[in-house]
């Protein structure tokens, strides 16, 4: 039973390393490319 609750335990800090993972690896990908769009729109906006 207390091994049980173990593996329990392990399996869900697993699961939460594992979603904060792809939050951090989304939110990257999420700033790179704001940083990607704004440069682009501020090099766009440079041509006017």
């Amino acid at each position: 039973m207390l091994v049980k609750f173990e593996l329990l335990i392990v399996y869900n800090v697993n699961t939460l390393n594992f979603i904060w993972l792809i939050k951090g690896f989304v939110y990257t990908s999420f700033v790179v490319m704001e940083h990607i769009s704004y440069r682009h729109l501020d090099s766009y906006f440079n041509i006017w």
